[in-house]
């Protein structure tokens, strides 16, 4: 690695641009948005609905394509990386938590957590050890054994959130995760990814809430696919 890209934020999105095209019609859902990440940032991105937000972390995690613009990761450009290769790192350093919890209802809690390990290949014995530890980070040790259709929607989500760690991902990608839940399950996932960060996770966090976004170190405000301004916290 170079001097100069050893100097380099871990992710540069550059001039990134998304526009969808429905017959003659088109909407820029991103307009020339440029965002850095260095490792072990805590960074949250507010904004009403329709204002980008989920759209620029579908970019940072590979989800979705650019229309335009640049994404450098380890002074990688993986937007030129082929399908195959952005799956294998989505897999190895992304973890996801959205806002609906993607559970299988009819799988254990350890079931449910055991899926990405399984699409990745690991053995029995390192499955389980993910596992427990997963559970013990996000405080569900007690359900392993517990069908996910019976736990409460702050336990889903802390489900979710274990599943995402399971691979040991260096990013956490965070849309709109308290979107479903009371003051209280909000409460304990916000304290969840304090932790989490305390612990050197790096994670952008999707919020409409104002307080939730004011416990990270740097808050990004979108409007109409642009950066309206960053704020250090």
């Amino acid at each position: 690695m170079t001097e100069q890209e050893d100097s380099m934020p871990w992710i540069t999105c550059k001039d990134l641009q998304k526009e969808y095209r429905s017959g003659t019609q088109s909407q820029m859902a991103l307009n020339h948005v440029d965002f850095s990440l260095e490792q072990g940032e805590y960074v949250a991105i507010v904004g009403k609905s329709g204002s980008g937000k989920s759209t620029l972390m579908n970019m940072l995690g590979l989800i979705d394509t650019p229309t335009g613009g640049s994404m450098i990761w380890n002074g990688e450009q993986v937007l030129r990386y082929p399908e195959r290769k952005k799956t294998q790192l989505r897999n190895q350093m992304i973890g996801y938590v959205f806002q609906a919890f993607y559970l299988e209802p009819s799988y254990t809690v350890y079931q449910n957590i055991e899926i990405p390990l399984l699409i990745a290949g690991y053995g029995t014995a390192e499955r389980r050890s993910r596992i427990l530890s997963a559970l013990e980070e996000v405080g569900l040790s007690g359900k392993v054994r517990q069908r996910a259709d019976s736990l409460s929607g702050g336990e889903k989500q802390r489900v979710s959130i274990a599943r995402a760690l399971v691979n040991q991902p260096k990013l956490l990608l965070a849309d709109e995760p308290c979107g479903n839940l009371d003051s209280e399950n909000t409460a304990i996932i916000m304290e969840l990814f304090d932790r989490l960060h305390g612990t050197g996770k790096t994670i952008v966090l999707i919020t409409h809430s104002e307080e939730d976004a004011n416990r990270a170190e740097r808050k990004l405000t979108m409007k109409d696919g642009r950066v309206l301004h960053e704020t250090l916290l």
